[in-house]
């Protein structure tokens, strides 16, 4: 018998492999480069589910390096306002 955790954590694994897959039948043919490997990268944060086109070698740590500078930021000019 699973635990509720691990349906959960399968759920959201299905979820996250039909957003992908959402995703891939969306932007098929959608880069005219004639590349294979294009500069750019498409990234999903999870669990927000939010896409994000970055250049190809970005790691996670700039990624949440970016997020958290952008909260630091909205915080600071709601308490400016």
């Amino acid at each position: 018998m699973m635990s509720k955790v691990s349906i959960g954590c399968l759920v959201q694994t299905l979820r996250l492999r039909g957003i992908l897959e959402w995703r891939n039948e969306v932007t098929s043919g959608s880069d005219q480069s004639g590349s294979s490997e294009s500069a750019e990268v498409m990234i999903l944060i999870w669990p927000a589910g939010e896409f994000k086109r970055l250049p190809r070698g970005t790691t996670a740590s700039e990624i949440v390096r970016d997020q958290v500078r952008s909260v630091a930021m909205k915080l600071h000019r709601n308490n400016v306002q």
